[in-house]
């Protein structure tokens, strides 16, 4: 394996020593004289546990995400991955304890759907939104995007078709989603707690052509608008 414009041949592995960064970027597989460009890239389950010395993790090309692929793992920071669109298991960044160290998360075009706790309980969390949830992403399940950190910029959402009530819930931590614009031509209400947990929000717009219902306490913790 080697890396894209590079000369020189790598072995995967996490480094036990050194900057803690493990790169796994543009990876070309060189088999019999020909190279063959890696382009469908799954991590699987408990690949990066808790004991692999990774502080910031870069992939491309990462088609699928399975369930607490990173899971306990207290030492990693940051996790970017470009050129990807996967398909994230629930709960694919998992604790045990409140140690929970990282701070940024990029995953550019991004998942058009987001599973139960995908980015929940993390509270040092500081980046952009738009890293997180691109804006053709369709389905939120619940708790996807409660008890984090700092996230800073526009949620915006161009065509949401499932929205499950407690995306935003939180119990301990205040979300900080300030600024959200959700469109949705599909569905015919606000569901249960749809817009929970949003104390900081001071600007939300939902655009629902084919709004006939507003459920209980859709509205609850918007005490900034």
């Amino acid at each position: 394996l080697r890396r894209k414009n590079s000369n020189s041949t790598m072995f995967v592995a996490t480094p036990a020593d050194g900057d803690g960064i493990l790169d796994l970027r543009d990876l070309i597989l060189r088999y019999n004289g020909v190279e063959h460009p890696i382009t469908n890239v799954t991590f699987t389950q408990t690949i990066f546990r808790s004991n692999d010395p990774v502080v910031t993790f870069y992939a491309s090309h990462v088609t699928k995400i399975e369930t607490y692929t990173f899971i306990e793992n207290n030492i990693l920071k940051n996790i970017i991955l470009t050129k990807s669109s996967p398909s994230i298991g629930q709960s694919w960044i998992r604790y045990q304890n409140d140690t929970k160290k990282i701070e940024k998360i990029s995953i550019t075009p991004g998942p058009k759907s987001l599973p139960y706790q995908a980015y929940y309980n993390m509270p040092y969390l500081n980046c952009d939104i738009s890293g997180l949830v691109p804006k053709d992403c369709t389905k939120l399940e619940s708790m996807c995007l409660a008890d984090n950190g700092n996230l800073t910029g526009k949620l915006l959402l161009t065509n949401l078709k499932t929205w499950p009530g407690q995306v935003f819930y939180n119990q301990s931590i205040v979300s900080s989603i300030k600024d959200i614009e959700i469109h949705s031509y599909n569905l015919t209400g606000i569901p249960q707690g749809g817009l929970r947990g949003l104390q900081k929000a001071t600007n939300i717009v939902v655009h629902m052509p084919g709004l006939k219902k507003v459920n209980s306490i859709a509205y609850h913790d918007l005490t900034k608008l």
